[in-house]
């Protein structure tokens, strides 16, 4: 992109797409690259010239935002490009480079076909009582979502069960069909671009999301790394918790995860029958030995599921009524100010 971005490109973009884009212009971006010469050395060595950084992805995983793929520009001093690989046709089907501005949609983009590959889209086979979907502004961005098949591969012809999107040429890749539920207010949902668009943004205690989605909303499960709840937990001055156990029941605790969560879902656009309405956080990981992920990281909805359906009850149950809501706590702990105290900052909750 480097050469490609004029002036006359600038002042009908957001203030942030002007910055990147200033950003990606040859001149500043030779001079960003200065600061980033010792730490690219470190990690790649000093003789390493990268001609660009490829990121695989698949169903479910395609999920990185742009801000991201600018850092990786600026970091590597190289084009980032995004491909996506399909099981089921055998082979690589896109490819493209990475957007490094735009609304949330773009963090989905994967490029477009490969020479030689044929994409055609399906419409989408829902029931006739299904309610309208929209992943993540799709349809206020113009695309078309449907299913995929794919031809000149390794197999001859492939439909692939995941819902993508399409505008003008460029692909983009939400998630697996086997994840689109029915949500509130009449809406469906596609739980698994939710949960790896959260995954990408949401602070270093969320490890893995399982994310539900019926009529009265979304609710979760989320694997979390213990040591970083414990350091959320004493920033907010939350005791009393005696054990990892403990920790992960505390209403005070989730309240605050909660409310993470919330915070960069309504950053990046989610609707209200895409925001998470309840949480449920555990300490043991949805790992492959257990049977509950693939091995491209992607969660088995078959097999986990039935292991936790009686958690989601229980979230459903407690929509109604909950004794001690998040917004509550944080208003109650703002009031005593004893996070102001507090000399370092949680990095997490730029939010304050």
């Amino acid at each position: 992109m480097e050469g490609q971005l004029t002036g006359s490109d600038l002042p009908s973009a957001s203030f942030m797409e002007r910055v990147a884009k200033w950003c990606l212009t040859k001149p500043l971006s030779h001079w960003l690259n200065k600061p980033f010469v010792i730490p690219r050395h470190v990690l790649l060595g000093s003789k390493t010239r990268l001609r660009f950084v490829l990121a695989l992805c698949g169903a479910g995983t395609t999920a990185l935002p742009p801000d991201r793929c600018l850092w990786m520009r600026l970091l590597l001093g190289c084009p980032v490009l995004k491909s996506f690989v399909s099981v089921e046709a055998g082979g690589m089907v896109t490819l493209g480079e990475a957007p490094y501005y735009g609304d949330t949609f773009q963090a989905f983009s994967v490029g477009r076909e490969l020479p030689g590959v044929e994409i055609e889209m399906l419409k989408l086979n829902l029931p006739e009582d299904f309610p309208p979907l929209s992943v993540l502004g799709s349809h206020e961005a113009d695309i078309e979502l449907g299913t995929l098949k794919v031809k000149g591969l390794a197999t001859e012809e492939a439909k692939v069960g995941i819902v993508v999107g399409r505008r003008d040429q460029d692909l983009f890749v939400y998630g697996r069909l086997v994840s689109l539920q029915e949500s509130s207010l009449k809406r469906g949902a596609l739980c698994e671009a939710l949960e790896q668009l959260l995954l990408q943004v949401t602070g270093p205690w969320l490890m893995q999301l399982l994310l539900v989605a019926k009529p009265q909303g979304v609710v979760g499960v989320a694997a979390v790394r213990l040591e970083e709840v414990w350091r959320l937990a004493r920033f907010w001055s939350i005791d009393r918790a005696s054990s990892s156990e403990d920790l992960c029941k505390d209403q005070r605790v989730i309240s605050v995860c909660l409310r993470e969560l919330h915070k960069h879902a309504a950053k990046f656009g989610f609707s209200d029958a895409e925001m998470p309405r309840a949480l449920r956080l555990q300490a043991t990981p949805f790992s492959l030995e257990a049977g509950l992920q693939t091995p491209t990281f992607q969660l088995r909805r078959d097999q986990l599921l039935p292991r936790v359906s009686h958690v989601i009850e229980e979230l459903y149950d407690s929509l109604d009524g909950s004794p001690e809501s998040q917004k509550d706590f944080i208003v109650e702990r703002k009031r005593r100010g004893s996070f102001f105290s507090k000399k370092k900052s949680f990095p997490t909750l730029e939010w304050l």
